[in-house]
C-alpha cells in the first residue's frame, strides 16, 4: 500500500527544486569556460536573431533550444551565455522534479522517496553536464516528462491525458530527433499489457495530435525552404530506417578487421568480434556511468531482500530504458563510438528502476539504526555530488587571455588564432579589432597579432612557433602549465 503523504510529497519537490537551482547556479559560475558545443548554440542563437531560420540553417539543422535561448535574451535582455543558463537551470529543475514524481509512483512512501531525492540530486552523470550549455538537458526533461506523462495516461486514459502526452513527448523531439524513438515507441508497450481492442484505441488517443501536427508541419513547410533547412535534421531519421545502411557500414569494418588485424584462423569470426565488442564497450560505459557506488547499494540490497523485488511501474521502466539502448545501439552501429552525454537517458531509466531496491535497504537501514550501512551511502552520495561538480583543470587562462586581447590590442587590429574558445571570448567582448579562426597558422605574416593556446604536450606546435616572426606580448597559464599567449607578428 503507497503511504505517502501529499504535503510531505511537495516538501520533498520543493527541497529537490531549491537544491538543483544551486547546484545549477553553482555548476555555471565555477565553470571556468564555455564548453564546445555551447558555442554553436550561442552563435546559432545571435544568428537567429539577426537572420531568423535561414542564418541558423548556416550553422546547425536543428535550432529549437537556441531559438528559446534567443528569445529567452530579448524577454530579459540577459546575455545570451546567461540567458542559456538560466534555461537549463529551469530545465534541470523540470528534470530532476519528474524524477521525483516518478520515483513517487514506485516507491511505497515520503520516507525512501526522500532517499530517492538525494541520490537523483548526488547522481553524478546529472552534475557533470549542469555547467554545459547544450540542449540535451531539455530532451532529457521532457523525455522524462512523457514518461510521467504516459503512467498518468496508464492510470487515467482520457483525450486530456493523452493529449498532454502527446505535446510533452513533440516538444522531446523538438530538443533532439532521438526523441521519434519515444514517441512512436512508447505507445506500443499498450499492446504488451492491454487487451488488442482497449491498445488500439488508446494508441489512437496517443497519435491523433501527432498526425494532426504532421499534417499542419507538412502544409507550412511547402514554401518555406527556411524552415525546411532550419529543421533539415528530420531527414537523418531516413537512415536509422533502412536497416542496409547499417548492414553496408557493418560488412566494411569486419572487412577492415578481417584483412588488417585478425589472422586467417579468426577472420571469419571478425563480425562476432566486432558486434560483441562494441555491445561490451557500451555496457561497460552504462555501468561505469551508473557509478560503481550505486550499482553495489542496489547488488546489497537485491540480495538482503530477494523476495521483493517487484514494484509499481517495473515493466514500464524497462522497456523505457530499452527504447533508450536501442537509440544508443543505433547510433553505436552508426559512428563506432559513443558518448556518456547520448547515454543519459538510458541512465536515468536504470537509476529509476535499481532506486526502489536502495531506497528499500537504506529505509531498513535508518529503521535498524545501522550506522555503518549510512555512513557508506553517505560517502557515496558525497563523492558523486563532488565528482560532478569540481573541474580537474582550470581553462581560465583562455578566457582571460581572449578578453584582455579584445580589450588592450591596438583599435583594429587583424587577430588570428586557431583555438575555438578564444576566437568566441574575443567576438563576445565588443572589440573594433577583427579575429579570424583558423586551423593552421601558417597565414600568420597577414595578420597584426596572434593567440595560440599552447598544451604542456604539444611539442609540434612549440617548435612551429620557434620558427615564426612572432614576439609575445601578454600570457597567462594555469596550474599544469598550459598556457594561452598573445603574439605580436613582426613584419
Amino acid at each position: 500500500m503507497m503511504e505517502h503523504s501529499l504535503n510531505s510529497v511537495i516538501k520533498i519537490r520543493i527541497f529537490t527544486a531549491l537544491i538543483s537551482l544551486f547546484l545549477s547556479t553553482f555548476a555555471y559560475y565555477s565553470d571556468d569556460i564555455i564548453n564546445r558545443d555551447g558555442i554553436l548554440y550561442m552563435d546559432m542563437a545571435a544568428a537567429f536573431l539577426q537572420g531568423g531560420l535561414t542564418e541558423t540553417a548556416k550553422l546547425y539543422d536543428w535550432p529549437f533550444f537556441s531559438i528559446i535561448v534567443a528569445y529567452l535574451h530579448k524577454l530579459t535582455t540577459l546575455p545570451l551565455q546567461i540567458s542559456a543558463g538560466v534555461l537549463n537551470s529551469l530545465l534541470f529543475i523540470l528534470l530532476t522534479d519528474t524524477l521525483i514524481l516518478i520515483s513517487n509512483k514506485t516507491l511505497p512512501n515520503s520516507r525512501q522517496l526522500a532517499f530517492a531525492a538525494l541520490f537523483i540530486l548526488c547522481f553524478q552523470m546529472l552534475n557533470e553536464y549542469r555547467e554545459f550549455i547544450i540542449r540535451d538537458i531539455g530532451y532529457w526533461a521532457f523525455c522524462s516528462l512523457a514518461l510521467y506523462r504516459f503512467m498518468v495516461f496508464l492510470e487515467s486514459p482520457s483525450l486530456k491525458n493523452a493529449s498532454i502526452w502527446q505535446l510533452v513527448a513533440i516538444v522531446a523531439v523538438l530538443f533532439r530527433i532521438e526523441g521519434v524513438v519515444l514517441l512512436l515507441g512508447l505507445p506500443l508497450y499498450l499492446f504488451a499489457t492491454q487487451h488488442p481492442k482497449i491498445a488500439l484505441k488508446q494508441g489512437l488517443q496517443l497519435s491523433y495530435l501527432l498526425l494532426i501536427c504532421a499534417v499542419i508541419a507538412s502544409v507550412l513547410t511547402i514554401g518555406q525552404s527556411g524552415l525546411t533547412h532550419a529543421f533539415s535534421k528530420i531527414s537523418s531519421v531516413s537512415y536509422y530506417i533502412d536497416t542496409s545502411n547499417f548492414v553496408t557500414s557493418l560488412s566494411n569494418k569486419t572487412d577492415i578487421l578481417a584483412d588488417q588485424i585478425l589472422n586467417k584462423y579468426s577472420e571469419r569470426y571478425s563480425a562476432l568480434i566486432l558486434v560483441s565488442g562494441l555491445i561490451t564497450m557500451l555496457f561497460y560505459k552504462l555501468i561505469n556511468a551508473l557509478s560503481i557506488g550505486y550499482v553495489g547499494l542496489y547488488l546489497f540490497s537485491w540480495w538482503q531482500n530477494k523476495n521483493y523485488s517487484s514494484f509499481p511501474y517495473q515493466r514500464l521502466l524497462a522497456y523505457f530504458t530499452a527504447l533508450n539502448l536501442v537509440i544508443l545501439l543505433a547510433f553505436l552501429f552508426k559512428e563506432y563510438f559513443i558518448s556518456t552525454r547520448y547515454s543519459v537517458m538510458a541512465l536515468l531509466g536504470l537509476l529509476l528502476l535499481i532506486l526502489p531496491a536502495i531506497c528499500r535497504g537504506i529505509e531498513y537501514a535508518w529503521l535498524s539504526k545501522n550506522r555503518i550501512y549510512i555512513t557508506v551511502v553517505s560517502v557515496i552520495l558525497l563523492v558523486g555530488l563532488v565528482d560532478g561538480l569540481t573541474q580537474s583543470n582550470s581553462k581560465s587562462y583562455i578566457k582571460n587571455t581572449a578578453i584582455s586581447a579584445s580589450q588592450d590590442l591596438p583599435g583594429y587590429s587583424k587577430v588570428l588564432t586557431d583555438d575555438k574558445f578564444i576566437d568566441y571570448y574575443f567576438r563576445t567582448h565588443k572589440s573594433t579589432s577583427e579575429i579570424s579562426q583558423e586551423e593552421n597558422l601558417n597565414n600568420y605574416q597577414n595578420y597584426n597579432y596572434m593567440i595560440v593556446v599552447e598544451k604542456r604536450r604539444n611539442v609540434a606546435l612549440k617548435d612551429s612557433l620557434k620558427s615564426m616572426a612572432i614576439e609575445p606580448v601578454h600570457a597567462q597559464e594555469n596550474k599544469r602549465g598550459d598556457r594561452a599567449t598573445i603574439y605580436r607578428i613582426i613584419p
